[in-house]
């Protein structure tokens, strides 16, 4: 192409709304409108979010109702001494029957479980043999020291959804057995520990292990008699009816059917 005939592009103007002063207003102000919509969409969404995170570390949990009770088939060791292999069998427990309530929307969560022991009382036999004998009981109490105002417990996680009931039960007994234990008897408060760093107490209970008649029969004639291998007396018997008199005496708000029969047995004996 020759140099004459090449024309010379010129660029348009830009037309007169782009560059007038009400236009750049009027893009400001969108503009401007659109970052504060933003800030808001984003400041709402942190607001939820927080306050679902406050509702669920604050969520309240009221315990609905709690009796003294018992669960079965609580796995157990039995050795008739350190040498021999253990066996393998199962026993029923006392227990904490509690039912929760959550009375927010978010749900709650239960980090740890303990009991406060108040008192301990635990019906033996005069004499006995080497037998011994450990159960996996969610609470174990030990049996060879003071424990009366400690507290044992341990950590256990279980969630109670928004505006919801819920019910557990948690099984107390002695870390270790020995073949002259008849019962143990607990006196404790239940606390539950919440995430939010909230405890929830059932305060007030009498546990004892689940037994029949004639289980109760059986503990009478061991306690005061000689006749089945244990070296029983009327002071042996003496001494059980007297823990049994005070678990009774203590009143507790709630306590196992099984006391108050225990106690009527070891009362018929006329020594």
């Amino acid at each position: 192409m020759s140099r004459r005939n090449r024309r010379r592009t010129r660029q348009a103007p830009p037309p007169k709304w782009y560059a007038s002063p009400l236009f750049v207003t009027i893009v400001s102000v969108v503009g401007l409108a659109a970052s504060v919509i933003s800030v808001l969409v984003a400041t709402a969404a942190f607001d939820q979010d927080s306050a679902a995170l406050d509702v669920s570390l604050t969520s309240k949990v009221r315990i609905v109702s709690y009796e003294a009770s018992s669960l079965d088939k609580i796995p157990m060791k039995v050795s008739e001494g350190e040498e021999d292999p253990a066996s393998d069998l199962s026993i029923s427990a006392a227990a904490v029957d509690v039912a929760v309530e959550n009375l927010h929307d978010q749900s709650a969560l239960i980090t740890r479980v303990d009991v406060e022991v108040r008192a301990a009382y635990a019906l033996r036999a005069c004499g006995g043999g080497p037998l011994s004998a450990t159960a996996r009981f969610d609470i174990p109490i030990p049996a060879d020291r003071n424990v009366v105002g400690r507290v044992f417990g341990q950590d256990k996680m279980f969630e109670v959804e928004g505006k919801r009931k819920d019910r557990f039960a948690v099984s107390v007994g002695p870390d270790r057995m020995v073949e002259n234990d008849l019962v143990q008897i607990y006196h404790v408060d239940l606390l539950l520990r919440l995430q939010s760093g909230e405890t929830v107490r059932a305060d007030d209970i009498m546990l004892v292990p689940p037994g029949s008649a004639g289980d109760d029969d059986r503990i009478v004639a061991t306690l005061g008699t000689t006749t089945t291998g244990f070296l029983g007396s009327p002071e042996c018997l003496r001494k059980a009816r007297a823990m049994v008199d005070a678990a009774v005496e203590a009143k507790a708000a709630k306590q196992s059917p099984r006391l108050a029969a225990l106690h009527a047995k070891l009362h018929a004996v006329g020594y």
